[in-house]
């Protein structure tokens, strides 16, 4: 990773750290929604206003019966973070099992087309049209690693500028940190709040 990378790494890594201390810090003040939480964190990550970063990200979190079913996909729009309709995936598709399959590993999985197919076209058959629809020009790379806590599922972030890279797998992980350490806070503070109630 050449050093430049590493400094990118490392500023976004400690911009998603500054996040959680400022929600930390204002815990008693805030709703907690899992999502308005997260969408900060996105935004720190996605590509844009000379910062590196993927074109899209799609989350998809574990359903109550251990299944992965739909998710959404984030970009940004004029500088704020939008997300999809709720995009749903067939259970038992290759697609499915193999984001289930990210979820037991602890390594980032980091993939441009020209390693593994014979052309970008190709690369496309790996994808169900679903998400497909929501990436346009295609994929060309992608980096995925699972979310862990409460509700565990998988980040998986498409199109980097050239090639998805090592340094674009550090901060994904990061980000995959965070955002399972949001959500697992905010199901904990609605146990809380309903517990009172």
């Amino acid at each position: 990773m050449s050093e430049e990378l590493c400094e990118m790494s490392l500023q976004q890594t400690q911009e998603l750290l500054r996040l959680i201390d400022t929600v930390l810090q204002n815990i008693c003040c805030r709703r907690f929604s899992g999502e308005d939480l997260y969408v900060e964190a996105l935004q720190r990550v996605l590509g844009g206003a000379g910062r590196r970063g993927p074109a899209k990200i799609f989350m998809v979190f574990q359903e109550q019966d251990g299944t992965i079913r739909s998710g959404r996909v984030f970009h940004l729009r004029q500088g704020s973070v939008e997300g999809s309709e709720e995009v749903t995936i067939d259970p038992a598709s290759s697609y499915a099992l193999s984001l289930s399959l990210t979820e037991v590993q602890n390594d980032v999985i980091v993939a441009n087309w020209a390693n593994g197919s014979e052309s970008v076209k190709a690369y496309q058959q790996v994808f169900p049209p679903e998400v497909m629809a929501l990436v346009e020009g295609g994929v060309r790379n992608f980096v995925c690693y699972h979310i862990s806590g409460e509700t565990p599922g998988v980040v998986a972030a498409f199109n980097y500028p050239g090639r998805a890279t090592d340094y674009d797998a550090t901060v994904l992980r990061s980000l995959a940190v965070v955002i399972g350490s949001l959500v697992t806070l905010s199901d904990e503070v609605r146990e809380t709040e309903m517990a009172f109630i």
